[in-house]
């Protein structure tokens, strides 16, 4: 299930990312924590920050060995799913 959790990580990074982009300052660190009614706003620096250790905690995922049972990505390409996350990394720029 490592490379799922990868998965996971790449699309926090990405919607976050994105987010990032369109908003500039959102709330982040506290963004999914469900007991904060009114998150604070990160700047972003930190959002760029949590974004870079998603991608890396991502990559050292995938780098893991599946457990016996789990169920392979489909195609079980992760080339191209690690080469996705490293092209997410390669073009994120912090956002002030």
């Amino acid at each position: 299930a490592y490379h799922y959790m990868a998965l996971a990580n790449i699309y926090h990074a990405l919607g976050f990312m994105e987010m990032l982009d369109l908003y500039g300052e959102i709330p982040y660190t506290n963004a999914l924590n469900p007991a904060a009614v009114n998150p604070s706003y990160d700047n972003g620096q930190t959002i760029f920050n949590g974004i870079i250790a998603k991608l890396d905690e991502a990559i050292e995922l995938l780098g893991k060995t599946q457990t016996a049972g789990a169920t392979p990505l489909k195609d079980g390409d992760l080339v191209k799913v690690l080469m996705t996350t490293v092209s997410c990394l390669a073009t994120t720029k912090p956002t002030t």
